[in-house]
């Protein structure tokens, strides 16, 4: 989790915080070319450089999915059926703990960024 402020003017309709917060993940951005001269190579090859560039990646990518959000997606579906069979052991385990940013204001992908260690 981090403290990411990015687009946090208004939005056109004036509600606060246009797109704060958000997350990135593998994703890809388009762009339209409004003046000048030049050529957009073909969507299939754009679409076969990224995922050049991307496949050596997917091991490590697939270590943080495991041990991130698919850990922790079982660890609740766990806790769930727990407490569905009326055993709160588990929550013996629970503890509080508070951390504040390593880092403030470093560039991320969208903004500058407060960046917090895992707990």
């Amino acid at each position: 989790m981090s403290r990411l402020r990015v687009y946090d003017w208004p939005t056109v309709d004036g509600k606060p915080g246009g797109g704060t917060p958000h997350l990135h993940l593998i994703c890809s951005e388009g762009y339209v070319v409004a003046a000048g001269r030049g050529a957009v190579p073909p969507l299939a090859e754009i679409q076969r450089a990224a995922a050049d560039l991307v496949r050596p990646l997917v091991d490590a990518g697939e270590r943080r999915l495991r041990d991130g959000a698919q850990a922790a997606t079982s660890a609740t579906a766990a806790h769930l059926a727990a407490l569905r069979d009326k055993d709160e052991r588990h929550l013996t385990e629970a503890q509080v703990a508070a951390t504040g940013p390593t880092a403030r204001g470093r560039f991320g992908m969208c903004g500058r960024l407060d960046v917090c260690p895992g707990i």
